[in-house]
C-alpha cells in the first residue's frame, strides 16, 4: 500500500496477522436447548395411549414425547437445507410407530 501525504510517498506494509490453526480432531454436532425461543403452535395428545403427546413448532418442528427421559425428541431435525421446505406442518399426529415420509406428511 502507498500512502501519499504533502507530496511524499510512503510504502506502508499491511498488517501481519498470526496464522490461526484449525483443530485436527472432528466436532460432534449435537441439538442444542434452547428456552424462550419461538413457539409451540400445537400439541396433540393419544387417546388411545398414555404420556404421548406430539407438539408441531413455529419454524418447521416435530417434537414427539418421550415419557422416560422426560424430554421432548425431534422427529425433523434430520432434513437439511436441501429439502427446508419438507419441515412445514400443520399438524402432529402422536403415534408410535416410526416417521415416514407418509407420516410426516400426516403433519403437512
Amino acid at each position: 500500500m502507498v500512502l501519499v501525504t504533502s507530496g511524499v510517498s510512503v510504502m506502508v506494509a499491511p498488517p501481519a496477522f498470526p496464522s490461526t490453526a484449525f483443530p485436527s480432531e472432528r466436532y460432534a454436532f449435537k441439538n442444542v436447548k434452547i428456552g424462550g425461543a419461538g413457539f409451540v403452535s400445537g400439541i396433540v395428545f393419544s387417546r388411545a395411549q398414555k404420556d404421548l403427546a406430539c407438539a408441531r413448532a413455529d419454524v418447521g418442528g416435530v417434537y414427539q414425547w418421550n415419557g422416560a427421559a422426560s424430554m421432548w425428541a425431534p422427529l425433523l431435525d434430520w432434513v437439511g437445507w436441501d429439502n427446508w421446505g419438507d419441515r412445514h406442518q400443520w399438524g402432529a399426529p402422536a403415534r408410535r410407530s416410526p416417521v415416514t415420509r407418509r407420516s410426516a406428511a400426516a403433519c403437512a
